[in-house]
């Protein structure tokens, strides 16, 4: 599945990754990681609501836009 993760900066989200868990939040930064894989960082999280969480996108199963 081709992600494009752009599309998603500066917006709420809810990501949930191959494990299946659930992550709402606010995407704070979409980059290129270290190996050239694609990664977003979501902030705010229920899971780690005072820590950055970061996804890979071969680490995300869905992603959507919510609220406005």
């Amino acid at each position: 599945m081709t992600i494009d993760i752009d599309k998603y900066y500066g917006k709420s989200v809810k990501l949930i990754d191959i494990s299946n868990q659930v992550f709402t939040g606010f995407v704070q930064s979409v980059d290129e990681a270290e190996d050239g894989i694609a990664c977003i960082d979501l902030i705010n999280t229920k899971q780690f609501p005072d820590d950055v969480v970061d996804f890979k996108v071969d680490e995300i199963k869905s992603i959507k836009i919510i609220g406005g």
